[in-house]
C-alpha cells in the first residue's frame, strides 16, 4: 500500500526550500546549532524505572531508557514514542506539525503498564503503517517474568492492538526475563522484515533471530541460521549489508568482550567473523551505528565501549569506543583513538548524522553511570553527552559545548530525526530514571533556508506493494553525487541503544545546491537513476517499473522517444537496464517491457 504523499514509480517532492542568505560553509562550528526546546515541544516524560527491576538476578534498573520514532499515523510528519520504564503508562507524542507534541497514548490504546526496556518500528505486516516491537520485562506491580514482548499492530484507525503472542515474538528467553535492542531487516530477501532481539544476561540464552512467515507470523530461526551463540550479552543488533552481496549481515553490539559479527551466507544461515577480521575488539558494546565516517562508499562501525582502568567491581581495563573502518570483504581496521572519537566516556546510545550539513557525517553519543573513572577521576554521573564533530580527514573533534548540546544526565537511547520537516536532524536523549531531552536543531531557520553551507537532502522511501523489496526501503543503498564526491547513505533502521531513529536517508551538501546524480539501489539489486536534482527538499521514491524511461508509471512508445534522446550518454533515466549508459540494449530492454 502506497503510504499518503507518495506515488509509485515517481520521485515525489514534499518540501522544498526556499530564500538566500549567505553562511558559512566549513570552518568554524556554527554556534548553539541545538536548542533544548522539550518543554516548548510538548515532549515532557520522564523514565522512571519500576522497582521491580531491582529484583530481577542482574539489576537491570539502570540499563533501561528506550524509544523510537516513525510516522504512526501517515500524515508525513514523526511521532515519537517513549518507555517509561514502568511508573505509568509509556507515551505516544504525535506531531501537531507545528513544532508541538500531543501525549496521545491512551487513545492509541496503549494503556499498559509494564519495565519496557527497548523499542523498534516496522511495516513487519506490508498494510502501509508502522507497527512498534517493545522488548518489555513484565507488568509493573508483580516480580520480572518472561513472555513479556509487545508487538503493536498498527490497525490503521489511529489505534494499535498487541499481538506479539499471536505472532509469536513474545518471548526470548524462557530462562530468565530478558530483552533489550530490537531490529528489523531482510536476511532472507523474500521482500518481508524479520527480527532480531537482543538478549544480556549471562544464561538467558536471549538473543533470537525470527523470520517473518508473511502471514502475521514469525518462526523462531536462530539455530537454524546457526547463529549458535545465545549465550553473547547482546544489547544492540543491526541488519546492514556489510560487503555489498545484497545479504544483510547481524552486528551486534555486546557487553564483557561479546559484540558479534556475523556474516550472511545468503542461504538462509550466517559465519561468525568476530574476533578474526579486525571488529569485535570492544570490551562493553552498548550502542552502536553504522555511517561511511571515511567518505570511501562503504559503511564503517561504530561502537561505544566504557573507557577507564578500572571498573567499579574489577580491574579489567576498558577500550572505550571502537571506529571499525571497512577495508572491504568483511576485513577492518580500528581507529578510535586516531580519530579522536576513543573517549566517550561510559558510552550507550550513538548516531551518525551531518547534523551541520557541511557533507561529512559526524557522531554524537551519550552516556553515564553511577559512579567515577578511577583513571582520570571524572564523574560519570553527569558527564555531558558528546558530539563528534568529522573534520573531512577521517579526524573528530568534540564540540558538544560550541553546538549547544548540553545532556548531563545518565543518556541512553539516542535518536535523530527531523521533527519540525524543516530539513535538519532533530536529537532525543532518552535518561534511564530522568526525563526525555528533546535538542531541536536551529541550523535551517527562515533565514538560513537554501543558503550556501546548509544545502541538504532527505529521502523516505515507499517500496510497498513490491514483492521482493521490505517496506519503507529496509536495506536501500543511496549515493549522490555531487561534483568529483560522492556520498553514500544506507537505511538499515538498527537500533543505537534500546532507541531507534526516522527511516531516511540525510545528506548535507554544504554550499551544493545541485545533485548531479542520485543513484538508488534497492534491497533486490535493481537500480535506478535520478539526475539533475535541486537540493534542500525531502523527497519520498518508489521503485520504478522496469523500462520506465521517461518515469511515467507506464512503459510506452515514449518510453524509446527519451531512450532515443539520449543515446550515447552516461548515468540517466533514461538508462532502462542500469549499466550505467543509454544504449541500444535500452531500446531492447523497454521494447520487452512493453505493455508491461
Amino acid at each position: 500500500m502506497a503510504r499518503e504523499g507518495s506515488l509509485v514509480g515517481c520521485v515525489v517532492v514534499v518540501c522544498i526550500g526556499c530564500a538566500s542568505q549567505q553562511v558559512s560553509a566549513r570552518g568554524d562550528v556554527p554556534q548553539q546549532i541545538f536548542v533544548d526546546a522539550t518543554v516548548e515541544a510538548g515532549l515532557v516524560a520522564v523514565n522512571d524505572p519500576a522497582d521491580n527491576y531491582l529484583q530481577h538476578i542482574m539489576n537491570l534498573g539502570p540499563m533501561v531508557g528506550g524509544g523510537a520514532v516513525g510516522d504512526f499515523n501517515g500524515d508525513g510528519w514523526q511521532d515519537v514514542f517513549f518507555l517509561s520504564g514502568g511508573t505509568g503508562f509509556d507515551k505516544l507524542f504525535i506531531n501537531n506539525q507545528d513544532g508541538t507534541f500531543t501525549d496521545r497514548a491512551a487513545e492509541w490504546g496503549m494503556t499498559i503498564e509494564h519495565m519496557g526496556v527497548g523499542a523498534s518500528v516496522a511495516d513487519f505486516d506490508n498494510d502501509g503503517d508502522l507497527d512498534i516491537y517493545v522488548t518489555s520485562l513484565g507488568p509493573t506491580s508483580g516480580p520480572v517474568r518472561t513472555g513479556a514482548h509487545k508487538l503493536y499492530i498498527n490497525n490503521g484507525d489511529n489505534t494499535f492492538s498487541n499481538r506479539a503472542q499471536l505472532a509469536g515474538v513474545r518471548t526470548t528467553s524462557v530462562v530468565h526475563p530478558d530483552g533489550f535492542g530490537s531490529a528489523w531487516g531482510d536476511y532472507d530477501l523474500d521482500g518481508d522484515l524479520d527480527l532480531f532481539v537482543c538478549g544480556w544476561t549471562i544464561t538467558g540464552l536471549g538473543n533470537k533471530l525470527f523470520e517473518n512467515n508473511g502471514d502475521g507470523t514469525f518462526t523462531d530461526a536462530t539455530v537454524d541460521a546457526g547463529l549458535w551463540d545465545l549465550g553473547a550479552r547482546g544489547f544492540s543488533p543491526v541488519f546492514a549489508d556489510m560487503d555489498g552481496d545484497l545479504y544483510p549481515e547481524i552486528l551486534i553490539a555486546g557487553d564483557f568482550h561479546q559484540s558479534r559479527y556475523w556474516v550472511n551466507n545468503g542461504d538462509g544461515t550466517f559465519t561468525g567473523e568476530h574476533g578474526t577480521n579486525g571488529t569485535c575488539v570492544d570490551d562493553n558494546g552498548m550502542g552502536h551505528t553504522l555511517a561511511d565516517v571515511d567518505g570511501d562508499g562503504d559503511l564503517d562501525w561504530y561502537v561505544t565501549s566504557i573507557l577507564t582502568d578500572e571498573f567499579p567491581w574489577s580491574d579489567v581495563p576498558g577500550t572505550g569506543n571502537m571506529l571499525y573502518l571497512n577495508d572491504g570483504n568483511h576485513q577492518y581496521t580500528e581507529v578510535s583513538i586516531g580519530a579522536g572519537v576513543n573517549d566517550g566516556g561510559w558510552g550507550w546510545g550513538t548516531v551518525g548524522v551531518d547534523f551541520d550539513h557541511d557533507g561529512h557525517e559526524d557522531l554524537i553519543e551519550t552516556n553515564g553511570w553511577f559512579g567515577t573513572n578511577q583513571a582520570t577521576q571524572q564523574e560519570w554521573i553527569g558527564e555531558r553527552s558528546y558530539v563528534f564533530r568529522s573534520n573531512g580527514d577521517g579526524t573528530f573533534a568534540e564540540v558538544s559545548a560550541e553546538c549547544g548540546f548540553n545532556h548531563t544526565a545518565y543518556g541512553r537511547g539516542l535518536i535523530r530525526f527531523d521533527a519540525d520537516n524543516d530539513g535538519d536532524q532533530d536529537m532525543i536523549v532518552i535518561s534511564t530514571g530522568g526525563p526525555l531531552k528533546y535538542f531541536r536543531n536551529d541550523l535551517i531557520t527562515p533565514a538560513t533556508r537554501g543558503a550556501a553551507g546548509v544545502h541538504w537532502l532527505r529521502i523516505m522511501f515507499d517500496s510497498g506493494g513490491e514483492a521482493t523489496l521490505a517496506p519503507d526501503g529496509y536495506g536501500t543503498r543511496v549515493e549522490a553525487v555531487v561534483g568529483a564526491r560522492t556520498h553514500m547513505r544506507t537505511l538499515t533502521g538498527g537500533a543505537s541503544y534500546l532507541a531507534q531513529s526516522e527511516l531516511s536517508v540525510h545528506f548535507g551538501f554544504g554550499t551544493a545546491s545541485m545533485i548531479d546524480v542520485l543513484r538508488v539501489k534497492w534491497a533486490d539489486g535493481r537500480t535506478q537513476v535520478h539526475t539533475a536534482l535541486s537540493a534542500d527538499q525531502q523527497l519520498i521514491i518508489s521503485p520504478r517499473k522496469a523500462g520506465d524511461a521517461d518515469d511515467s508509471g507506464a512503459v510506452d512508445v515514449n518510453d524509446i522517444s527519451t531512450v532515443l534522446k539520449h543515446l550515447g550518454g552516461g548515468e540517466h533515466e533514461a538508462d532502462t537496464n542500469g549499466d550505467g549508459r543509454v544504449d541500444v540494449n535500452d531500446i531492447s530492454y523497454v521494447l520487452f517491457r512493453l505493455g508491461q
